[in-house]
């Protein structure tokens, strides 16, 4: 288990100065990264060796988003390395104690020069103390694309979309989708399966269906195959 406290910053809230679900993600990618430099895997060590590991799904559930100024302490627990995979579980809580959060993910081990994956060396599994798998129950990660999507809006990348990859970075697609959600709902749950990169120059077509229950967002490129599939539950 590793675990990272952090005060929400302004810049990280909405319009009611409570944490946005971009926030949160980048909160949750923080946590992991800094897990694996504090393991002795920093991302200079790396990228010394063309690895770098990429989050493949967040299924992540809500319960109450902190307010700014709110001190909080996340925990990430990484339980399930399978060649080149590895399975996270996260938690956040207030500081005194309440759960606010908890996210489950899977990420892939990369080589970036040939953009293929790459098991995971032993002695890097030996760095990473696997945990339980958690009790807690969360839905398959897979996320079937629905019949019926509108488009809303069309997106291209500049260099502010862009991480250290060159790809767009994971929280910048969940906040272009919740860009395009009613602003007067608030949701229990989101998920998120990312299916190829989107570069400089790319563009995003996003595309939207409202269901009684949830929303599905989608962004896609030119030809229509997705980028990443979000599903909000409301």
């Amino acid at each position: 288990m590793y675990e990272m406290r952090e005060r929400i910053r302004f810049s990280e809230t909405d319009g009611d100065l409570r944490l946005t679900c971009t926030g949160l993600v980048n909160l949750l990618q923080d946590c992991a990264t800094f897990h694996s430099e504090d393991a002795g895997y920093t991302c200079k060590i790396l990228g010394e060796q063309d690895l770098g590991w990429f989050v493949t799904n967040w299924q992540v559930h809500l319960r109450e988003m902190p307010s700014i100024g709110e001190r909080i302490l996340l925990r990430t627990y990484p339980y399930h390395f399978r060649g080149m995979m590895a399975y996270r579980y996260f938690t956040i809580e207030s500081e005194d104690g309440r759960l606010l959060a908890t996210a489950n993910s899977i990420w892939v081990l990369m080589n970036i020069k040939t953009n293929k994956p790459q098991r995971a060396p032993k002695e890097m599994i030996e760095a990473f103390v696997e945990e339980e798998e958690p009790r807690e129950t969360f839905e398959k990660r897979k996320i079937p694309v629905e019949e019926g999507l509108s488009e809303v809006t069309k997106v291209v990348v500049d260099q502010t979309f862009l991480d250290t990859n060159g790809h767009v970075n994971n929280g910048r697609y969940v906040q272009l989708a919740s860009h395009v959600l009613p602003a007067d709902v608030k949701y229990s749950a989101f998920f998120v399966e990312y299916k190829q990169q989107a570069r400089l120059g790319d563009t995003i077509t996003l595309l939207k269906k409202e269901s009684e229950d949830h929303i599905q967002v989608l962004l896609a490129d030119d030809q229509g195959n997705p980028y990443v599939v979000t599903s909000w539950k409301k």
